[in-house]
């Protein structure tokens, strides 16, 4: 499955925040731009996993910034920071570094985020800075880690052989994630939309129904509390937990589905 590599094009740099740099890789279209996507990734994970999906939604005028987070991927230069995330006060403010390298935008602008970095999302929208998220036109979850994640399983055999997967964790990191997990279930929690009462965002929240890693319906019970008016939930039919890497022709159907839904939201 081969895009037209003359529809996009691909650079890398490199951020800093509380004196560590972080990698950095944008997916820009070589046409007219319609829309800015900043990505988050998850678990031992790293930016460059999704390459196929990123390169499919530049080739369809979708700006696309992403980042290897702390402890992970690129961003790692020793051994010893290997899963080093920090407290969520590190994770967010990391995440907003990264958000401001594309604002002020002419565009609009979507957060999006798979696994433990849909969790991050989701804590984001209620936590982060509202001159932040008043800039932000809508939330995106693929297979989010709302509830107890099995952080450290995966499906997929080439994702697995991937060098960029080192597995590692701290308690700390450990904690926290599930800190926010907890927080973004509690019956206290700000909703979506709260900390922009001027500004709704929209919130696409995509999820698999053989995920064995985050269960869907998590997704669902979210979903249902989310008091938003553009809100929409896809259901995978038989999906695993990574569905920008599924096989064959469905990682280019959910490469559509996000596609469709960030440009019917970019006019």
């Amino acid at each position: 499955m081969e895009l037209d590599p003359r529809r996009y094009m691909t650079g890398e740099s490199a951020i800093p925040s509380l004196g560590f740099s972080l990698y950095t890789k944008s997916w820009k279209p070589t046409g007219t731009v319609k829309a800015r996507l900043v990505f988050i990734h998850g678990f031992s994970d790293h930016c460059n996993g999704p390459d196929f999906f990123f390169s499919y939604l530049a080739s369809h005028g979708i700006e696309v910034h992403s980042f290897d987070q702390r402890g992970f991927g690129r961003s790692v230069q020793t051994p010893k920071q290997r899963g080093k995330s920090g407290p969520t006060k590190t994770v967010l403010l990391d995440m907003t570094e990264m958000i401001m390298t594309v604002l002020p935008s002419p565009y609009p602008v979507f957060l999006m985020g798979h696994s433990m970095g849909g969790q991050q999302v989701l804590y984001y929208s209620t936590q982060g800075p509202a001159s932040i998220l008043q800039q932000i036109s809508g939330f995106i979850t693929e297979a989010p880690a709302i509830i107890s994640p099995m952080l450290l399983a995966r499906h997929n055999a080439e994702v697995e052989a991937d060098e960029m997967f080192h597995g590692y964790c701290t308690l700390e990191g450990m904690n926290k994630a599930l800190d926010r997990a907890e927080y973004n279930t509690s019956a206290g929690r700000k909703q979506l939309g709260d900390a922009t009462p001027r500004h709704e965002p929209s919130l696409l929240m995509l999820h698999g129904t053989s995920d064995d890693v985050c269960l869907p319906s998590s997704s669902e019970v979210y979903f249902g509390k989310c008091p938003l008016t553009d809100k929409e939930l896809k259901l995978y039919n038989g999906w695993l937990h990574e569905m920008h890497t599924e096989i064959g022709e469905d990682k280019l159907t959910f490469a559509q589905d996000v596609t469709q839904w960030i440009l019917s939201r970019s006019k």
